[in-house]
């Protein structure tokens, strides 16, 4: 198990002022009853009992811990995770190389997407059209695409949606044989 250095940090009691001369222990992070205290050594190894100073600092320590977090207990106070300079530096090196990672992957992503953008426009698929439109063909030779409203056919009449109503429109209204009405709420 990895030895870690923990060097000044404050403890705090129940109200969150400093913890003033608390003698303590720590424990691993998964003693979660602190049935078992973590043998503490001073900077040059010697064994060393937990009492934080008048402003609630803890002295220099060392401590052999999983990952460089160990719990802090003392008395009725609430138990406090304490973490190794080490581990920290560690833990943000790794954050920073797999923030680059996913950096470079987004980086390539989106050169692919760009490339295949391009390919798809020379292609005949043309950059733009709004919502609900869709590709559609504009005339006899290939890759004449443009974009436009689906239009479907009912016999030889288009169907299109007139529109929305509580009730039927009075005739006269602008719809034309074939359209669909949605009533909504009322009768037909």
């Amino acid at each position: 198990m990895p030895r870690f250095k923990f060097g000044n940090l404050i403890v705090l009691d129940g109200s969150g002022k400093p913890a003033a001369l608390a003698p303590g222990n720590v424990y691993a992070e998964s003693d979660t009853t602190f049935s078992d205290p973590l043998p503490v050594t001073d900077l040059h190894g010697l064994p060393q009992d937990l009492v934080s100073n008048t402003y609630g600092l803890l002295p220099e320590f060392q401590v052999d811990a999983d990952r460089g977090i160990v719990v802090w207990k003392s008395g009725d106070m609430p138990p406090q995770a304490l973490l190794a300079v080490e581990a920290v530096v560690e833990w943000a090196q790794g954050a920073a190389a797999a923030a680059e990672t996913s950096a470079t992957s987004a980086a390539v992503s989106r050169d692919a997407a760009e490339e295949a953008a391009k390919a798809a426009a020379q292609r005949g698929i043309p950059a733009g059209g709004l919502p609900s439109q869709a590709p559609i063909k504009m005339g006899p030779n290939d890759y004449q695409v443009g974009w436009g409203n689906v239009v479907h056919l009912v016999g030889d009449q288009p169907l299109r949606l007139w529109g929305v109503a509580s009730s039927l429109p009075p005739a006269g209204s602008g719809q034309e044989p074939g359209d669909v009405i949605f009533v909504i709420g009322g009768g037909a």
